[in-house]
């Protein structure tokens, strides 16, 4: 197995190509905090639930959820365990929604076209 979570995510490519090229966006602080809430309701779980599965804060995960601050790759990790998803999925459901929003938001043609309907369901890792 893995004798550090820092050498787990080097050894994984996609993880390689997230750390050296990711930037915090106002689509990324957008795409966590509305896949952070959904995923949580999604299992029935309130904020202290989670914060307590996660092993982080009531309050740090509130600031998640509204908007108020980032999160770590720690605090991913530590979120992804808190809800039972694989961190991998986790990321890759994140980045699709953020792809989502910079594709969609940023088009000034959208609102004359019919918005594609954001679907949960389908993950892929590619960019």
């Amino acid at each position: 197995m893995f004798t550090s979570f820092a050498f787990f995510l080097t050894t994984i490519p996609t993880m390689k190509h997230f750390l050296t090229n990711f930037q915090v966006t106002d689509n990324f602080a957008r795409a966590f905090q509305h896949l952070l809430s959904e995923e949580r309701k999604k299992r029935n779980l309130s904020q202290f639930e989670l914060a307590w599965k996660s092993g982080l804060s009531r309050q740090c995960l509130s600031f998640f959820e509204s908007g108020r601050r980032i999160p770590t790759l720690s605090s991913l990790y530590a979120l992804s365990k808190g809800l039972d998803i694989p961190l991998m999925r986790f990321i890759s459901m994140l980045l699709n929604r953020v792809d989502y929003y910079e594709r969609y938001d940023r088009m000034p043609a959208v609102a004359d076209k019919k918005k594609p309907e954001w679907r949960a369901d389908t993950v892929s890792i590619e960019r």
